[in-house]
């Protein structure tokens, strides 16, 4: 049987966590996959002590290996040296990453990124290692059509919206506030609801604080805090009219998708990562790139800020026709249910671990060449 070592962030739950753990119940369908938490890098003097030969995947690449905002060169090298072959998940959050990314990226065997921006911004950067595109995806708990509220949350939401007529313009504040655009959307949606009264801003943050949201606290904004499992999710996602993100970068943008997922129209710049799936959603223009980060040991390139006027457009737009845009997308959420799934997103990471060396096909369970089929 093959053994494949997975090494993600289990000691806390981010997005690379979450990613991680659909990556890992897919792959269990294809080999032997082994969890180790990211946090035995920091003992990465014992790992001589484990033999060679190893099988390895990191998510993240680099965090891992960052200490005190310089990426520790020497601990890839020994990861490097326990490995026969190594391979890694990561993102780009700018066009360009800083040279050292590059030097630890080009130890490796193979990187899969989320997406044909983060791709480019590797390649572009001077990373010689393969790069493939393997995108995220909605489980099936987002491949319904059934659009019952079951959550006490949701079910007071839908009552406001109804007793008050309300439109409800969903956003994620879950970090990175300034680059997830919450200024950007603090203005656009000033301009909206000093015209449409009954228009509201939904946030959904983490546990912690973003300094935005104080900003965002001057509109008419409805809070949500709370930890939510999936099925809340989706009962979020149908209890709200549009969905907008307006983030400066990022390597994918998984709420955009789920947004899709459910039918939402999507408000969405016209720009990096959102390239891949933007004829499914409304774009916006860009107005201007600009630079993340002064500070940054991986990510140093430049991202995109929308314009704000169009924004407005757009956004005007979609009221104005609320339920012309809700039937459209909700035609079109069975072909982003297809294309961006976990199990093909599965299938994507089994057959590059298999075209880069990873996998004996020989010890490898059965594997049937053919395109992933949801039954829906």
């Amino acid at each position: 049987m093959n053994r494949i070592i997975y090494m993600y962030p289990q000691w806390h739950t981010v997005s690379f966590t979450v990613v991680a753990k659909h990556h890992i119940n897919e792959l269990r369908k294809y080999v032997e996959i082994y969890e180790m938490d990211e946090l035995a890098i920091k003992n990465v003097e014992h790992f001589s002590a484990w033999g060679k030969g190893k099988r390895m995947l990191l998510h993240p690449i680099f965090y891992p290996l960052t200490d005190n905002n310089i990426i520790n060169i020497r601990k890839a090298h020994k990861i490097r040296e326990i490995c026969d072959k190594l391979g890694g998940f990561e993102v780009a959050d700018s066009n360009r990453i800083s040279q050292h990314a590059v030097e630890v990226a080009n130890m490796f065997d193979l990187i899969m990124l989320p997406s044909t921006y983060s791709k480019l911004a590797y390649e572009s950067s001077g990373v010689e290692t393969p790069c493939e595109v393997v995108p995220h995806g909605v489980s099936r708990t987002f491949m319904k059509y059934d659009k019952t509220i079951h959550s006490r949350t949701c079910k007071e939401l839908a009552k406001l919206k109804t007793n008050r007529n309300l439109v409800y313009v969903l956003y994620f504040l879950l970090h990175s506030g300034w680059r997830k655009g919450a200024d950007l959307v603090y203005q656009v949606m000033k301009q909206i609801q000093s015209k449409y009264r009954n228009v509201v801003l939904v946030v959904k943050r983490a546990d912690i604080i973003d300094p935005w949201i104080i900003k965002l606290r001057e509109l008419k904004m409805i809070e949500i805090a709370k930890w939510m499992n999936e099925q809340e999710l989706v009962e979020l996602y149908d209890i709200c009219d549009i969905f907008i993100s307006f983030s400066r970068g990022g390597g994918f943008e998984l709420n955009s998708i789920e947004a899709l997922a459910r039918g939402i129209p999507t408000i969405v710049p016209n720009d990096g990562c959102y390239l891949d799936y933007s004829k499914y959603a409304i774009t916006v223009e860009i107005e201007r790139h600009i630079k993340l980060w002064y500070d940054n040991p991986i990510h140093i390139g430049d991202g995109f800020e929308i314009s704000i006027q169009d924004a407005v457009r757009k956004l005007t737009e979609v009221i104005d026709h609320l339920e012309e845009y809700r039937e459209k997308f909700w035609k079109q959420k069975e072909e982003i249910w297809r294309i961006y799934n976990w199990e093909r997103t599965g299938k994507l990471i089994f057959e590059n671990l298999r075209k880069y060396g990873f996998i004996d096909m020989k010890k490898s369970r059965i594997f049937k060449e053919k395109e992933i089929t949801i039954n829906l």
